[in-house]
């Protein structure tokens, strides 16, 4: 494992089993995320960016959700790797004991090592509890030592001040809060520990425009402050140029694009025509026009493994080609690329 790494995906391939039917939600991925840095992952709605995360910290809806190939690697610690095809969906006595040792296993990084803050703060925090037991649980399930209660109330308002929310409220219920302070709840619970990797999905999705910026500032304060690495899962190119030092850019469970976001925005760069697209469809304030550029068509049908690029049929410059074999990762300019157009630039990665 290349020591500026914290976490390593490799050949990851994650499927919903469902009763209609196997749905593809991630195919055959690599990604990196360094040391201290806050990796954007960015696409639209069921492009598998969600599932990636929870494949990280094992959270795939149980007995639905299978890793079916690949391995991801923490710290030189192997967290998580394929699921043995012939026990997906059955009933297997040392499938399920070797299942309940790694769900014991994970407990010790989730929280502690790895933290997690979930599209929606409305239903992440628990109604019935105050916000200092549910601040509190997370002291008392992740510390080494035992805490006196004196010991837990200082570290709750500790978590507290650190988003900006005073000491005097952590008796209160969620419902008595509004969706940026359950936000920056979230965020507090997520951090309590100090984790060394957050994976935040779209933690700024429910909230208005001026609540996001403030949240993502303090993300942007905490992560500085505490050198967490960060990934961070928006469809908001605005944020990612805010918050992002790299970008992988995702469509229909495969990694298209990735490089520094200063690349990724650059325009006289190479870029994926789908990337070319998304830039398309963002509203320019220098310019007048009747109409946004949408991409045309949809994101194909996850239940379906095309044989070529995942893209071909929305593509304006597809070929034959393109619709029959799927394309590697190229390097063009300063960019890793999953595109035939690029196959003569720099060599496959």
């Amino acid at each position: 494992m290349n020591e500026n790494n914290i976490v390593e995906i490799r050949n990851l391939s994650v499927n919903y089993e469902t009763d209609d039917g196997t749905l593809y939600a991630v195919n055959d991925i690599n990604l990196d995320i360094r040391r201290g840095e806050v990796l954007g992952l960015v696409g639209e709605t069921g492009a598998g960016k969600s599932t990636t995360a929870r494949s990280i910290i094992q959270l795939l809806p149980d007995r639905v959700g299978h890793m079916t190939s690949g391995t991801i690697t923490f710290e030189g610690e192997t967290l998580a790797k394929a699921e043995n095809k012939s026990r997906i969906g059955t009933f297997d006595i040392a499938a399920k004991r070797e299942k309940e040792k790694n769900e014991a296993r994970m407990r010790a990084y989730r929280g502690e090592r790895i933290s997690m803050i979930f599209q929606d703060p409305m239903s992440s925090l628990n109604p019935v509890l105050t916000i200092s037991d549910q601040l509190a649980e997370v002291f008392l399930m992740h510390s080494e030592e035992r805490l006196s209660k004196a010991e837990i109330d200082r570290k709750v308002d500790e978590a507290l001040r650190l988003v900006n929310i005073s000491a005097e409220r952590k008796y209160e219920y969620p419902h008595q809060f509004s969706g940026g302070m359950k936000q920056r709840v979230c965020i507090a619970m997520a951090l309590a520990c100090k984790p060394e990797l957050l994976l935040a999905d779209e933690p700024t999705t429910a909230l208005d425009v001026t609540i996001q910026a403030q949240v993502l500032q303090l993300m942007k304060n905490l992560q500085k402050e505490l050198g967490t690495s960060v990934l961070l899962i928006t469809h908001d190119l605005g944020v990612v140029a805010e918050m992002c030092n790299r970008v992988a850019v995702m469509y229909a469970g495969e990694i298209i694009e990735l490089g520094d976001a200063d690349d990724v925005f650059d325009e006289n760069q190479p870029h994926h025509p789908y990337t070319v697209g998304l830039f398309g469809s963002v509203p320019d304030l220098n310019m007048s026009s009747r109409r946004l550029k949408p991409i045309d068509g949809l994101m194909p049908d996850p239940a379906i493994k095309l044989p070529g690029c995942p893209f071909a049929d929305r593509c304006p410059k597809a070929t034959d080609r393109c619709r029959n074999e799927r394309p590697a990762a190229y390097k063009a300019g300063k960019l890793q690329l999953k595109c035939f157009l690029f196959e003569n630039e720099g060599g496959e990665q």
